[in-house]
């Protein structure tokens, strides 16, 4: 999730495939987003956070800044954040993951704005999932709202952990290329996965690459990215940098050897305060 009212994410459940992560993996990295949801319901938005957030979460302001430092500094939510999740993904590593789907605030127990989380999360030494980016989009409210996401853990165990950091740099290496030479929009059309979701603040998240790269080009980027970060694990990726006064996040899937854009998320940088 993210801080504040911009949190962010879309509608679809994700079954894991042969050679994937155990559905153990999926399962409880869902159920960690569902555990983080229930103690911001019940503990607050800065306990909740410091609770789930790794030591070394990132979450976005002017560009990237450590999240649990963010958190910390900011006074609490004086309303109520929720959300759940409504897709989700894991690595075949079962290491690292992603997950989105809608938040709501509410004031005085009332509603008052709405949009989606988009999380990645990082498996701990000790088994536990923790939240290491979180971002997120503002949007209306959608009705009827997204389906909850339910997945039932199972016996097994995930392949051997193994680091694509490597790939995922030259992934975002072509893709700035692309980006360069014919604009973001035709960058990420060139790389899409099929299931790719675009996330725009005032709209809610796209899936399916037909319905997402629309809103794509509705608000293309120019300029050359800039990457900040890239990690890899498996079959799965994720980086995150800058365009045009905006930061970006992507997510990688791996499918027949090829990296494929699997989600694009765009938030604006905001402008420094004017000097009086």
């Amino acid at each position: 999730m993210n801080t504040m009212l911009r949190v962010a994410f879309a509608a679809i459940l994700l079954v894991p495939l042969a050679g994937q992560a155990a559905s153990s993996d999926l399962a409880n990295m869902v159920q960690a987003e569902y555990d983080f949801a229930a103690a911001a319901k019940r503990e607050g938005y800065k306990a909740s956070f410091l609770k789930f957030l790794s030591e070394d979460a990132v979450m976005f302001g002017n560009g990237p800044v450590p999240g649990r430092k963010r958190v910390a500094e900011r006074p609490d939510l004086p309303g109520l954040l929720e959300w759940y999740p409504d897709y989700a993904i894991v690595a075949n590593t079962g290491d690292v993951g992603f997950s989105t789907g809608p938040w709501v605030y509410s004031n005085e127990g009332k509603p008052s704005a709405f949009g989606h989380f988009f999380s990645i999360w990082r498996k701990q030494s000790d088994g536990k999932w923790l939240n290491a980016l979180d971002l997120g989009v503002d949007h209306d409210e959608q009705k009827p709202a997204p389906e909850r996401l339910q997945v039932t853990a199972a016996a097994g165990h995930a392949a051997a952990p193994s680091d694509r950091t490597k790939d995922i740099r030259d992934a975002e290496t072509r893709f700035a290329k692309l980006a360069s030479a014919s604009g973001y929009a035709a960058a990420a059309e060139s790389m899409a996965h099929p299931n790719l979701r675009v996330y725009r603040g005032g709209h809610a998240p796209q899936a399916g690459a037909s319905q997402a790269l629309p809103l794509l080009k509705e608000q293309n980027a120019t300029a050359t990215p800039t990457l900040d970060y890239a990690s890899g694990s498996g079959d799965f990726g994720y980086a995150y940098g800058s365009i045009a006064k905006r930061s970006f996040v992507h997510v990688w899937k791996q499918d027949a050897g090829k990296w494929q854009l699997l989600a694009d998320i765009l938030t604006p940088v905001p402008e420094p305060p004017k000097a009086q």
